[in-house]
């Protein structure tokens, strides 16, 4: 292998080098964030390539520079009949100190900004993460404004079923117990049907046909101190464990 080639190649390793450098950091050390440590890597992911186009295109520009060179030398000497044109590759041709300079400048400016993603990685670790999820707990309204029957009101920014029936009321979950679709109220069959694979429940919450494995969680509902019906969704109570008997999965009223 000719020196001014291995130049070439060690400038592009050089480059890989840096990024496969800031990747096995960011997999080692960060591996316990997984949702931050996933954005490393695409960060990673898009460094090489860039990295790659940059080589391919200092590759093309140089390749550009001496095909002008030789194409300005060919205008001024002009080449016999039976001369054969002889094939010039970049790779082979002679690198000057300030290109060599410039390609392992490079590779370092690479390493660097490289190395300064999985640093800034590294400090965002140091912060919690905190998840701001929606509160469990809600106020539906005064047990005299809703009727006896059920109450579709909630089953889609609350995932709720609130049901009245003559004893009082309970809280259902809104989400089909298959594949989490939202069933609806069918008022003239009496029963909740899930749209996507036919899952059926009666109005207590228990399944009888579709493959809904289970019946739909009930969950923890009181009186709060201003009088309204209260629901706590980080309670359920599951009728195949038998706790739709215990206090708080239903709330007597009359």
């Amino acid at each position: 292998m000719k020196f001014n080639k291995a130049k070439w190649y060690f400038g592009g390793g050089l480059i890989l080098w840096g990024v496969m450098q800031q990747n096995a950091f960011a997999s080692s050390f960060l591996s316990r964030s997984m949702s931050f440590s996933s954005d490393l890597w695409t960060i990673g992911l898009l460094l090489l390539v860039l990295m790659i186009v940059g080589v391919l295109g200092l590759f093309v520009w140089k390749n550009i520079k001496n095909i002008k060179k030789i194409d300005k030398t060919n205008s001024v000497i002009p080449i016999k009949k039976n001369e054969e044109a002889s094939s010039v590759s970049i790779l082979d041709q002679p690198m000057t100190r300030r290109s060599f300079i410039s390609v392992l400048g490079l590779g370092w400016v690479t390493f660097a900004a490289a190395s300064l993603g999985a640093f800034a990685g590294f400090v965002r670790f140091l912060f919690p993460q905190v998840t701001f999820e929606p509160n469990p707990v809600f106020e539906a309204g005064l047990p005299s404004e809703f009727t006896i029957g059920v109450h579709s009101q909630f089953k889609l920014n609350k995932k709720v079923f609130l049901v009245r029936d003559h004893s009082g009321f309970y809280a259902l979950s809104s989400i089909c117990t298959h594949l989490g679709c939202i069933p609806n109220w069918l008022p003239s069959e009496q029963i909740f049907k899930c749209p996507c694979h036919g899952s059926g429940y009666y109005i207590s919450g228990i399944n009888f046909e579709g493959p809904a494995p289970r019946p739909l969680p009930r969950y923890e509902i009181t009186l709060a101190s201003n009088g309204k019906i209260r629901v706590n969704k980080s309670h359920q109570y599951l009728y195949e464990l038998h706790q739709w008997g215990l206090p708080g999965s239903f709330l007597e009223y009359s």
